[in-house]
């Protein structure tokens, strides 16, 4: 179809085409790479306690986030961050950035890969 479906930056992949909505999706590699970008509003803090499971892939919940960036809405993608500001996982947030901040229940981001699963 001629259309890009991955990007990659010599031989790392580090994004791949979504067909389903036209939209690219990072990898590990990927979000690696933007992390470190002055102003990056699009990443969540998950606390220490669960981060073994976010990293496995596992879904994040609102009361296991620390801190979001600003902006996010439903269906963006994120970058999850460990406390220490390292990625620790990529997923689409279910909720505002305001509302992942506040509520006590319900998941957060749909998490897609985890850095252990996707070494």
């Amino acid at each position: 179809t001629n259309r890009p479906r991955h990007i990659y930056l010599g031989d790392i992949m580090i994004a791949n085409f979504r067909a389903t909505d036209a939209l690219f999706t990072l990898t590990i590699a990927g979000a690696k790479r933007l992390n470190n970008l002055e102003g990056l509003t699009g990443y969540v803090v998950v606390i220490d306690d669960v981060l073994e499971f976010i990293e496995d892939g596992k879904n994040l919940f609102a009361k296991h986030v620390a801190e979001a960036g600003t902006g996010i809405r439903p269906g963006d993608e994120v970058i999850i961050r460990d406390t220490s500001g390292s990625v620790a996982a990529l997923g689409k947030a279910q909720l505002t950035s305001k509302e992942m901040k506040r509520f006590k229940n319900g998941q957060a981001v749909d998490v897609r890969r985890g850095r252990k699963r996707h070494r």
